[in-house]
């Protein structure tokens, strides 16, 4: 059995939450104040292993740009073909060096738009 490496319990998020990864948005899956995973689609170049991250709610008018990351997985989406150039991928990341106004502005997110636990 797999251990469990995560330090939070990640929650879902309600529909329509964004993640950009440079220019590129991807759909949140879960959440927590430590970490992220997120759905995105990769083109042709693996992404990097430190990176910053943009979060966006329109149905919140709430955007949190420059969140510090570091890749912890990437695995492929369900369905998806490793031969292709566009690929799905399934990315989770961990949140590091945050500000404390990153975290408490990630935290109020956290608990105005979550669903349930992941």
């Amino acid at each position: 059995m797999k251990q469990e490496r995560r330090q939070a319990q990640r929650v879902t998020v309600r529909d329509g939450a964004v993640a950009f990864l440079g220019e590129v948005p991807g759909t949140i899956l879960d959440i927590s104040e430590k970490g992220i995973s997120v759905h995105f689609v990769v083109f042709e170049h693996d992404p990097e292993p430190r990176c910053a991250l943009d979060l966006f709610f329109a149905e919140e008018n709430f955007y949190l740009a420059g969140l510090n990351a570091e890749l912890v997985s990437d695995l492929p989406a369900q369905g998806e073909s490793d031969a292709s150039r566009t690929r799905a991928r399934r990315l989770g990341l961990r949140f590091c060096d945050l500000t404390p106004e990153q975290r408490e502005e990630l935290c109020g997110f956290i608990y105005r738009n979550t669903v349930a636990k992941a």
